[in-house]
């Protein structure tokens, strides 16, 4: 029911263009919402991450929210106290809107949870 642009764009600048180029698109991700989530990110995130967890994380951070990343990363027994094993199917929680779930949030998070979980290659 909300109303998005791009690649899932929400914020009021965005939205009042009504159109987006590809190209736009992928500017603003990359310039804008990608650095500003990542800061989020660092903020509440206190131990270190591979470049795969961080990456999961400003997806999971971008799409659910601030107030989300921190309950993921900051609550007794999550991230913050070391706990990594536990991150991946605690984000697969986070699949409603409205009360019900839906396939896309399902999908999403698995693939937030499988990237959280992967191992940098040499």
């Amino acid at each position: 029911g909300q109303k998005t642009i791009g690649y899932g764009f929400t914020e009021s600048q965005y939205i009042k263009r009504g159109r987006m180029t590809e190209r736009e698109a992928k500017n603003i991700l990359v310039n804008e919402i990608i650095p500003e989530t990542r800061a989020i990110v660092k903020k509440h995130v206190k131990v270190p991450l591979s470049p795969y967890q961080e990456a999961a994380l400003i997806s999971f951070c971008f799409n659910c929210g601030e107030d989300s990343l921190k309950a993921l990363v900051c609550r007794k027994g999550r991230l913050n106290d070391r706990n990594f094993a536990a991150i991946p199917s605690i984000m697969k929680r986070y699949v409603k809107a409205d009360g019900k779930t839906l396939k896309g949030l399902v999908k999403r998070r698995d693939q937030e949870a499988l990237l959280f979980s992967s191992e940098p290659r040499a």
